[in-house]
């Protein structure tokens, strides 16, 4: 707050109602007493009241501008991660994975830190496959030549229209007689010229020869999509209708299909069925197995042939097992011919079981290199060469990362102009480019070895650290374990896998680690220094309160008093006034007598 705002602000905050209180000063007289008390409060205020303002705005704008660097102190010790590296649960090299399949055509392999370093040649033969079991026949009612159309499940449970058909480019009108049979469909086919249709009574279906085409647009009954015939695949002349006329409807009940009993088991894993009149459907049942993770399979029902399908979720060559409390043979599931067991999966690594082929039920393989999971995606025309290397430009990343937060922090320190910030600004430094290890003992000495360089402004003036990218590359590839040993060594540390110098110092972003929570961590014994001045400022600012507050107090009292004297001068003054108007009358009394 500028002065003159202050004074104004002090003014009319505490002022106002006392000044109005005493406008009558100087009516009995010319001196005006009220602007020399006015006057004299404006420099007790400026003079005691204004220094103790700017005080507490100077320790305000300090604690302040120490908040900032705290919350920058914290993002450092964030970014340098440390519990979370040195116990090697977040890597600093992460191992990466290249191949010859650079698109992941045929295999994704991928690795954790356990993985070693490491090339080999991968091959695809047969990828797994999911064990089948499926209904061995239809799950149906039978239905005849004599059967009224509507005992025939017609394709997605069409009811069958009167209209124009199309076949061979010759079109007649179906029209359906009272009581229509299938027969009476089986003679409207044969109808077509050069057509001969039959009901297929052991499918279901309806084959038909002679067949050229199938359909117009111009159609308008739907008898070919009923009977399947519209996506069915003419042979030689020779067609058959995919729709099975007989396979039941999902939503028909158990009960009508001969199913009895409270339970289906599966895989050794249990499914409550309903079986009284009522109860589940077929669709209930297949809703049940697919919501129940136990049972590993998903059903489904394909309403075109009437089969109940079950798939393993597992690959590999494992049975599906189905069995009952009560009596489901009408699904048709435990046949032989009902299975088909998927297979294994088959491949080579170059570098195990001397390059001979290899099986997993699974397309995911883990287990075989230690680290390493492979996802099979397709068999292979030829070896894929694969490299498994660390990944230098990732642990790059992380100490960039770091220095980045360091040169945050320091520009802030910088910016506050202070001894405070000018000392941590000097520790900070000194721990990144002081001597770290002992020549010929350690691989590396200093930051500055491994590519830690200072950035000048146009003004020549320090402005930042950096990283030189192949100085730290080179380092990494000379001696990894030495890098690691001068940035995250920590022999005081039990928890650490990374060991300290050989002269006993802590790597240099422990020690920098260890410098920030000295300034902002209050449970470690000696530490939180910035708390401590952010006390000592709270403290300061209190006492200033209080001062501010007794000065207030203090000129009040000195207002009101000096009211108080002016208006007895200003009575006594008034008297004088008056004795003074008496005498002058007396005088002039006197002079007119004596004419």
């Amino acid at each position: 707050m500028e002065q003159n705002n202050i004074w104004q602000y002090l003014l009319e905050r505490k002022y106002r109602r006392v000044v109005a209180n005493v406008s009558f000063l100087g009516l009995n007289s010319s001196f005006d007493s009220n602007s020399l008390v006015r006057q004299l409060v404006q420099f007790e205020t400026q003079a005691r009241i204004l220094p103790l303002e700017r005080k507490k705005q100077q320790l305000e704008l300090e604690s302040n501008s120490l908040n900032n660097v705290i919350s920058d102190i914290n993002s450092l010790r964030t970014e340098i991660n440390y519990n979370s590296i040195k116990t090697g649960a977040d890597s600093l090299a992460p191992k990466q994975v290249s191949s010859s399949d650079s698109s992941k055509e045929f295999v994704n392999i991928t690795t954790d830190d356990s993985a070693s370093i490491q090339s080999f040649n991968f091959e695809v033969l047969k990828l797994a496959t999911n064990t089948v079991r499926k209904s061995s026949s239809a799950i149906k009612v039978d239905l005849t030549g004599a059967s009224p159309i509507s005992d025939a499940n017609f394709k997605s449970g069409l009811t069958l229209s009167d209209g124009t058909v199309t076949i061979n480019g010759q079109t007649l009108t179906y029209s359906e007689d009272a009581d229509p049979t299938v027969s009476d469909i089986e003679d409207f086919l044969t109808s077509f010229s050069g057509v001969t249709a039959t009901y297929n009574e052991s499918t279901g279906k309806f084959d038909l020869s002679g067949v050229t085409s199938l359909g117009s647009s111009g159609d308008s009954s739907n008898m070919l999509e009923a009977l399947g015939l519209n996506n069915a695949v003419i042979n030689a002349g020779n067609v058959t209708g995919l729709k099975n006329l007989e396979a039941v409807r999902a939503s028909t009940e158990l009960a009508d299909l001969g199913i009895t009993g409270t339970e289906i088991v599966i895989n050794g894993a249990s499914i409550a069925i309903n079986t009284s009149a009522g109860g589940d459907t077929l669709q209930d049942l297949i809703t049940r197995i697919n919501n129940s993770s136990s049972v590993k399979v998903k059903a489904a029902y394909d309403s075109l042939s009437g089969e109940l399908i079950l798939s393993n979720t597992d690959t590999g060559a494992l049975s599906i097992t189905v069995s009952s409390d009560g009596d489901v043979s009408a699904l048709n599931l435990n046949n032989p011919s009902s299975e088909t067991l998927g297979s294994n999966a088959e491949f080579t690594i170059s570098t195990l079981n001397g390059g001979e082929t290899l099986v997993s039920n699974s397309n995911t393989v883990t287990g075989l290199l230690e680290g390493v999971t492979f996802n099979l995606k397709k068999a292979t025309t030829g070896p894929v060469s694969v490299t498994i290397n660390e990944d230098s430009s990732a642990y790059k990343d992380t100490v960039k990362a770091i220095v980045a937060r360091t040169n945050t922090l320091l520009n802030r320190l910088t910016s506050n102009n202070n001894s405070f910030g000018r000392g941590l600004s000097s520790r900070i430094k000194s721990v990144l480019t002081n001597l770290a290890g002992v020549n010929g003992v350690d691989g590396f000495t200093s930051m500055i070895e491994i590519g830690l360089r200072s950035n000048l402004n146009a003004d020549g003036k320090f402005s930042g650290y950096a990283i030189n990218d192949e100085l730290f590359d080179a380092a990494f590839s000379s001696s990894p374990d030495e890098l690691n040993k001068i940035l995250w060594g920590n022999s005081d540390d039990p928890d650490s896998i990374y060991p300290g110098m050989s002269n006993g110092n802590k790597g240099i972003l422990v020690q920098l680690l260890d410098l920030m929570n000295s300034y902002v961590d209050p449970n470690i014994p000696t530490n939180g220094i910035i708390n401590q001045v952010q006390d000592s400022i709270s403290n300061q600012i209190k006492t200033v309160n209080s001062s501010i507050q007794r000065a207030e107090v203090s000129i009040e009292a000195l207002e009101i008093r000096m009211i108080r004297q002016f208006a007895q001068l200003d009575t006594i003054n008034a008297k004088f006034q008056q004795q003074q108007a008496a005498i002058s009358g007396l005088s002039a009394m006197s002079s007119g007598g004596g004419q």
